[in-house]
């Protein structure tokens, strides 16, 4: 093999697992609900496309990181522990620009009224594209596919009682 072949796999291995690392550390911030890091993951626009789901309008967005990572805070905060798990990973690197196709399963804990815990289960993937910037791959597209859901039925209601939070409804014009 020659040297600049190899120069050229070691960099895209390189990519490759800075890639995944980015995409792993976007669940890691939001279990442990550090915002700040969260949204440090995305480039300064982030296309957003929750369209597949239930609770993401009919056409995808545009929205500053910020507005994300406070959307998602918003979203997320009904729940007082969640787990996101993420595996498979599709890596597709073209010079500064990637995409990712990630399987995902989370888990969205409740305390109802009654003082029990209600747990909801989804699980589909994520599609992620991402730009390198000074050297650092950031999130610039988050696409969420469901494929199934399953958990307790008070979960789902407690979950949809009191409709989605200002945050996400402003941002997808709901």
């Amino acid at each position: 093999m020659a040297e600049q072949d190899l120069t050229k796999e070691l960099q895209y291995l390189i990519d490759r697992v800075k890639i995944v690392e980015a995409v792993k550390r976007l669940t890691f911030h939001m279990d442990k609900k550090d915002w700040d890091s969260y949204e440090a993951e995305f480039a300064e626009q982030v296309e957003v496309d929750f369209t597949d789901t239930a609770f993401g309008g009919k056409q995808v967005r545009i929205a500053p990181r910020g507005q994300w990572a406070a959307a998602v805070k918003s979203g997320l905060a009904r729940f007082f522990e969640t787990q996101h798990f993420a595996s498979n990973y599709f890596v597709e690197i073209n010079g500064d620009r990637a995409t990712t196709i990630t399987y995902y399963i989370a888990r969205h804990f409740m305390k109802g009224p009654d003082g029990n815990k209600y747990v909801l289960d989804e699980g589909g993937y994520y599609t992620h594209g991402l730009v390198k910037v000074n050297g650092a791959w950031k999130v610039n597209r988050n696409k969420l596919t469901p494929l199934w859901e399953e958990g307790d039925p008070e979960a789902l209601r407690l979950a949809q009682q009191g409709g989605l939070s200002k945050e996400w409804a402003d941002l997808f014009g709901l």
